[in-house]
């Protein structure tokens, strides 16, 4: 019977180390988001965990599996998955996505190519404060 009652202590307790083992492998992720010309702002970062966005000073901070990867993405910039691997701060470098360097207009009903709004006619509007509309 002592044998019995301390099996059951023994698995419980193994059970509380593997819940707790399983908790404790997400660690605190800080870094740098940069390009060629500087730090970028406003770069999402994704975990499996959490998502955050660069500041001003490509910075951010984000919950993470210590053997995870995070999500690294901008527009007109290739997505980069970058493993973790154990590591709490990481400086990652964006390549500019050389498709997306292809100009485009934005328009009332959806997007254009610049291309393709080129020679057509532009009506003038006059400047107008504000409060007149």
């Amino acid at each position: 019977m002592l044998h019995k009652k301390l099996f059951a202590a023994l698995a419980i307790l193994l059970g509380m180390a593997v819940s707790f083992g399983a908790y404790a492998q997400n660690i605190t992720v800080t870094g740098t988001v940069v390009d060629e010309l500087g730090p970028l702002a406003g770069v999402a970062v994704q975990s499996s965990v959490a998502n955050a966005v660069t500041d001003v000073d490509g910075k951010f901070t984000i919950k993470a599996p210590s053997n995870g990867e995070l999500k690294v993405s901008c527009l007109g910039y290739v997505t980069q998955i970058v493993p973790i691997n154990g590591r709490s701060q990481i400086t990652i470098t964006l390549v500019e996505d050389s498709v997306m360097l292809e100009e485009a207009v934005a328009v009332g009903y959806g997007t254009q190519k610049k291309t393709n709004l080129t020679g057509r006619a532009l009506k003038k509007v006059p400047n107008q404060k504000a409060s007149d509309n």
